[in-house]
């Protein structure tokens, strides 16, 4: 896997795995204050988010890098082959 490659994989992993984590952690108000909407979380906690997601990425980015290092399947390979 080439450098850029293993951004743009990296990248879209991060991108999908955002959308999981958002979701941990997510409190609701009991009584919502007047105009505020009934779903909308109590304390967000942007940054540990974004941390945490980051390291998930990195880690299935990992497995991933891992599985095409050491079986030898390459991309270029791949595009070949179905061509």
């Amino acid at each position: 896997m080439s450098t850029f490659t293993g951004i743009v994989v990296y990248f879209l992993i991060w991108w999908v795995s955002i959308f999981l984590v958002l979701n941990i952690g997510h409190r609701v108000a009991e009584n919502p204050q007047v105009g505020t909407d009934r779903a909308a979380p109590v304390k967000f906690y942007l940054g540990k988010k974004l941390l945490l997601n980051t390291a998930i990425a990195a880690a299935i980015w990992l497995v991933i890098w891992a599985f095409i290092k050491f079986s030898g399947i390459s991309f270029r390979q791949m595009v070949e082959n179905w061509q």
